[in-house]
């Protein structure tokens, strides 16, 4: 540990040599050149700590020579984005080819007068280039286009709680598709929390470090202490070192350490953001309002709620219930109070990182007004154009943040009003979307193609925009996975399941039979509701039919509480094929990537899928669905 502050002091000290116009402990007021150089010591410390001492001593070089040659070292341009061929060449901060000889002989004439005893002609020549490509360094740190290895980021802190915690989870995802069903999956690591020292300020707390590699510039975080996410989808950027403080007791986060800006301004103005939303009414939505309000125990829990200080709103297709909605949709994202947080941190932050942020902040705000008028043009599609002036046009919302910006809940927010103004205006999703930034584009589009895996199915898709605007090499692997595996007319996948007595199974064995999959767990209530008003009746509807096989199968760990929820006749009946997973890491699951629940899949007697979303709401329906199912050749 003595060795290890010794280098990160020497780190510093040969940065302020090398750049003595600012200090390195200025903080955000630092000059980009300070911050970057920070980062560029900081990489060869991390990796070559034994050089460190060596290249303090060349620090002092460069005073030397930027006061003989008058010219500043390094500049301001040496550490701004070039292109990679650049730094095939010669620094460019040294001046022409007469000065730059002149720098290397004095170089060399330094190193050898004042250092010979203690280098190697190795530790030499490694030194030179270190100081060199410094600039490139930083570049990489910055930038990650160069061959460089970037930083990773670093994540330590502590959990203080009055119960005991012994683990914590941490959810990083270096791209996202969809937050409910977790496409793409990310990396999952639990992590056992160490026992506090009192000198490390730990006492009575646990403590934990997580490191990472980042597969882009940033990447969304989660952590998970008993079942709860202090932190859920912060983002986290390349090189940053975090320190985190968990208060269980008093259900808050703290960040601390040089970056602790960017994350202290994303945990306040996500928390002002559910402060709002818990402001607002809650809404149920009712199909026939009238026939809802007939149900005298209904009638009496409204009652009952004339003097709270939340109601619930009914929502349907009076003019009252329009009134509601558009009231919700008139409410401008920028005068939510969290936003009135981010300006303040636009002077403490970077400008891309705080138009990232901002991205961030906006998709929060204003998917959850966009959702509640995409949910209310589903229940009544005749009133849906009722909303359309208070909507912006897609593609116009789309650059409010530049063409290079990526953001997840921003991306998400611009799916769900295309999704909305494909309704309304009766045209193509990919009319929607087409003039996006690309950067954003290919994003939307690809949360519209996992959303709507049928589309991916159709003939001739890979010869389709949607398909061709694909850029990323993730994004096209994630919709070529849906192709190759859960696309209609796949085979079903034969991972062995387990039965009630705990003999394997594979559903290769019903082939000849139509299957209808039914993924759950003990505890989900609309588990229980898909089964009671749409399962349970389809069953007896096909009782004697033994062309037709209902397979029940749930990711329930404990095979007790499984068997008690078969008996319980809740969730399944004893008289259907009864399998389990015992719990979500199961290959059938990875395979589909089933991450939600209930989940519904349709597969023909050939044993291919032939309808894995979007099923028929009402039980005639789904029978009509089956049906046509039985005799597809």
């Amino acid at each position: 540990m003595k060795l290890f502050i010794k280098y990160c002091f020497l780190a510093l000290l040969c940065l302020y040599r090398s750049h003595p116009t600012t200090t390195p402990f200025s903080g955000q007021g630092a000059t980009p050149p300070t911050l970057q150089g920070l980062k560029a010591v900081a990489y060869i410390g991390s990796r070559y700590p034994c050089l460190l001492a060596k290249l303090l001593n060349l620090s002092h070089l460069m005073i030397i020579v930027r006061q003989t040659f008058q010219f500043p070292f390094p500049p301001s341009h040496t550490f701004l984005p070039r292109a990679k061929s650049q730094f095939s060449q010669f620094p460019s901060w040294l001046p022409d080819t007469r000065d730059r000889t002149l720098v290397l002989v004095s170089c060399f004439s330094y190193l050898i007068s004042h250092i010979s005893n203690l280098f190697s002609r190795f530790s030499l020549l490694a030194s030179l280039t270190l100081l060199l490509l410094a600039p490139k360094v930083a570049l990489t740190q910055s930038t990650g286009v160069l061959s460089f290895d970037p930083a990773p980021v670093v994540i330590y802190g502590e959990v203080e709680s009055y119960h005991r915690v012994d683990s914590i989870n941490i959810y990083l995802h270096h791209n996202l598709l969809n937050s409910n069903n977790n496409i793409p999956k990310g990396l999952v690591k639990s992590i056992k929390l160490q026992e506090g020292k009192i000198f490390e300020g730990t006492k009575n707390k646990k403590t934990f470090q997580f490191t990472s590699d980042l597969q882009h510039e940033s990447g969304l975080l989660s952590i998970q202490v008993e079942g709860y996410y202090p932190i859920q989808r912060l983002r986290v950027y390349r090189g940053d070192t975090i320190r985190v403080r968990i208060d269980r007791n008093k259900n808050m986060v703290f960040f601390n350490g040089p970056y602790a800006d960017k994350y202290t301004c994303q945990y306040l103005t996500t928390y002002l953001v559910e402060q709002a939303r818990l402001e607002a009414n809650p809404i149920m939505w009712v199909k026939d309002k009238e026939s809802f309000l007939e149900n005298e125990g209904i009638v009496q829990q409204i009652s009952d709620a004339d003097n709270a200080i939340r109601k619930t709103h009914l929502i349907s297709s009076d003019q009252e219930s329009i009134n509601i909605i558009r009231d919700f949709l008139k409410k401008e994202p920028f005068q939510n109070p969290s936003w009135k947080v981010m300006e303040s941190y636009s002077d403490r932050l970077e400008n891309e990182i705080h138009q990232q942020l901002s991205a961030d902040l906006y998709g929060k705000i204003a998917s959850s007004s966009t959702k509640k008028a995409l949910t209310y043009s589903r229940f009544f599609p005749e009133n849906a154009s009722l909303l359309a002036d208070l909507l912006p046009h897609t593609i116009e919302e789309g650059k409010l943040f530049g063409d290079s910006i990526y953001s997840f809940e921003f991306a998400e927010y611009l799916y769900e009003l295309a999704r909305f103004n494909t309704l309304v205006h009766q045209g193509s999703f990919y009319e929607q979307v087409s003039e996006l930034p690309q950067a954003i584009k290919e994003v939307v589009i690809g949360m519209y193609l996992i959303e709507n895996i049928s589309i991916v199915s159709e003939p001739g898709f890979r010869d389709s925009p949607l398909y061709t605007e694909l850029i990323s090499d993730w994004l096209i692997q994630e919709v070529d996975y849906i192709l190759d595996h859960m696309s209609v007319g796949s085979k079903l996948s034969s991972e062995i399941l387990l039965d009630l007595k705990g003999d394997e199974v594979i559903l290769d064995k019903y082939q000849g039979k139509v299957l209808l999959l039914d993924f759950w767990f003990t505890g989900c209530r609309a588990c229980l509701e898909l089964y009671s008003k749409i399962i349970s009746p389809l069953k007896k509807h096909y009782y004697d039919d033994h062309d037709v096989k209902f397979v029940s199968i749930s990711v329930d760990k404990d095979p007790t509480s499984w068997a008690k929820s078969i008996e319980s006749g809740k969730y399944t009946s004893p008289q259907a094929i009864n399998l389990n997973t015992r719990g979500l890491e199961h290959p059938f699951l990875e395979h589909y990537k089933i991450r939600s629940f209930p989940t519904v899949y349709l597969v023909n007697a050939h044993g291919q899928l032939v309808k894995t979303r979007d099923f028929p709401k009402d039980v005639q329906s789904f029978i009509n669905l089956i049906e046509s199912t039985k005799t597809q050749n």
